[in-house]
């Protein structure tokens, strides 16, 4: 563990060790679908993935995708690759062409979450919002502890017209 604490004076900084540095294993992400446990994706499609996050955290769009359409070049079925590669395409406002990724990443496999949760992202970006709301749904029944997820799926139902499935009290009789 380390703290920093800011210092007036000609080194604003001092870090303070309260314990060796160790070199701890970075645990793995837990699968979310029994498609992606068994998924063995070779290591250079792996490689040019995480290169790939890389570049989109760092909003370079351009690296990011052509990262993700190589590792789906060398792995085909590479779900987040595929769902990833359809983010770029959102922030490109090129909504058919990532609708069309994460469809194809959930025919590969229909219960991952991030390519459903985006899929539902694309159709309400396109203002198809009864389409998106059961794919938000089935996206929150498998992974219920998922904040930004409810808060697109309370959009959309606004977003569709159904604004008194977020607040019983909407529809009540106050009078």
């Amino acid at each position: 563990t380390s703290e920093r604490v800011r210092l007036l004076g000609a080194q604003p900084y001092v870090t303070i060790r309260l314990r060796p540095l160790v070199s701890a294993p970075v645990p793995e992400k837990p699968a979310s679908s029994a498609t992606e446990a068994t998924q063995k994706v070779p290591p250079a499609a792996m490689r040019a993935y995480e290169f790939a996050v890389t570049q989109l955290a760092a909003g370079d769009l351009a690296r990011a995708r052509k990262q993700f359409e190589r590792a789906i070049e060398l792995f085909p079925d590479f779900v987040d690759a595929r769902s990833e590669l359809a983010v770029v395409h959102m922030r490109q406002d090129a909504l058919a062409t990532a609708e069309a990724l994460l469809r194809r990443a959930l025919e590969i496999d229909p219960a991952a979450v991030r390519a459903l949760l985006n899929l539902g992202l694309c159709l309400y970006r396109q203002q198809r919002f009864a389409e998106a709301l059961p794919v938000l749904e089935r996206g929150l029944q498998l992974k219920p502890v998922n904040p930004s997820g409810h808060l697109l799926y309370g959009i959309t139902l606004v977003a569709a017209g159904d604004d008194t499935a977020i607040n019983p009290l909407l529809s009540a009789d106050l009078a």
